[in-house]
């Protein structure tokens, strides 16, 4: 990081990084009552994962970017994952073998970030090869929130295959 002087800008700017993080747990928390409404979550997904995208570059740009943020970037991401996935499930009992092996892979995932935390202090960032993974988590999680087996069978399975 550059310039590291802690002033009123220097906090605005943290918290704007952080605030955009923390909202993401609110549009999740939107989605999966629209899931358990049977109401459309494209919009909220779209904004998720915008806001996702945003809240990383907004810190990067202000220089505000933290082991702290990216730590809790991973942790709204599972989180709203698990919010959103439970009641996906829920109501499509079909999409069930693909959230299990999504949740099994995210769980590896993290464990793998915490013991590389552990040794190095260092929070992993995301990859090119993660965003893909991001985007097809939110194509699956809106495929599979209209029901439709055969479309989610195959969301699912490309879902899987990309965040394995």
């Amino acid at each position: 990081m550059g310039n590291r002087e802690f002033g009123l800008e220097r906090a605005v700017n943290t918290g704007l990084a952080y605030s955009l993080t923390a909202a993401r747990l609110f549009i999740a928390y939107n989605m999966a009552k629209r899931v358990e409404a049977g109401r459309n979550i494209t919009l909220p997904m779209a904004a998720f994962v915008g806001a996702d995208i945003m809240d990383g570059v907004i810190a990067r740009k202000l220089d505000v970017d933290s082991p702290g943020r990216r730590f809790a970037d991973a942790l709204v991401d599972r989180v709203s994952v698990g919010m959103v996935a439970r009641n996906i499930v829920k109501e499509h009992p079909q999409t069930r073998p693909y959230v299990i092996g999504i949740g099994l892979r995210e769980a590896a995932v993290s464990a793998a970030n915490m013991l590389h935390y552990a040794n190095s202090g260092e929070v992993v960032q995301g990859t090119g090869v993660h965003k893909l993974g991001t985007l097809s988590l939110a194509a699956f999680g809106i495929i599979s929130s209209y029901g439709h087996y055969d479309a989610t069978r195959v969301a699912g399975t490309v879902a899987s295959s990309i965040n394995i």
